[in-house]
């Protein structure tokens, strides 16, 4: 994982509700998170839905973050829901942080 700030954290928050096109409700939902951990927990929450209802949204989001096929087809493999969403949600935040961290350097 890169060196991460309050800023990447804010960073990755619009990162995650632009490629996932968030509903509002949802925006409001991710949005106010303070800590990595609680994001975490709130996009696993959000991603176990769209698992169960709406999968080729999800499909669509993992290709507009540039999510690894591969790493994404093993995550799939778990017969637990849960940690399907917890490994997805893993990858979701690792990508999303890269792109922070790369924006965060060079826009300085």
């Amino acid at each position: 994982m890169f060196p991460t700030t309050k800023n990447t954290l804010s960073i990755v928050q619009k990162l995650v509700i632009k490629d996932l096109q968030m509903a509002e409700t949802d925006i409001e939902f991710v949005q106010n998170t303070e800590a990595w951990e609680e994001l975490h927990c709130k996009l696993s929450f959000v991603i176990r839905h769209l698992l169960q209802h709406d999968f080729e949204r999800l499909l669509q989001a993992m290709y507009r973050i540039d999510v690894s096929e591969i790493k994404f087809r093993e995550a799939m493999q778990n017969p637990d829901l849960n940690s399907v969403a917890n490994q997805i949600t893993d990858l979701v935040l690792q990508r999303e942080s890269e792109k922070a961290y790369f924006r965060e350097l060079y826009q300085s």
